[in-house]
């Protein structure tokens, strides 16, 4: 039989750091879209927060899990301090999408094609 290797660390981190580096490029091309954190290429954990012009955050997170079935996050993320400080708090907090490491590029690629057609809308 065919023995499975088990990744190192360092193996899923970079593949997280991949995925989120792909999340960050595809919403940052997309009008109304911000995304809040390190730039690429800076140090950061597998999350990716944003928030779109226009849209509660609760409601977009609704409309990706209920239409698209995109499981994400919105609020302030036991962060209130940190959403003051960047404003955020005032609607509602952001948006986030935290790959882990059974996600796949594909995954990647239909939440952000469902975040467009959500923030297109």
């Amino acid at each position: 039989g065919s023995v499975l290797q088990e990744p190192t660390v360092e193996a899923l981190a970079a593949h997280e750091e991949r995925l989120v580096s792909r999340i960050s490029r595809g919403l940052r091309s997309r009008p109304r879209v911000r995304v809040y954190g390190p730039d690429e290429g800076q140090s950061r954990a597998a999350v990716v927060s944003f928030s779109v012009e226009g849209y509660d955050p609760q409601d977009f997170a609704a409309a990706l899990d209920g239409s698209f079935g995109v499981q994400c996050r919105a609020g302030l993320h036991c962060a209130p301090l940190m959403h003051k400080a960047l404003g955020t708090d005032k609607f509602g907090g952001l948006v986030r999408l935290s790959p882990g490491w059974a996600t796949t590029a594909a995954e990647v690629d239909q939440a952000l094609e469902a975040i467009a057609a959500i923030a297109s809308a």
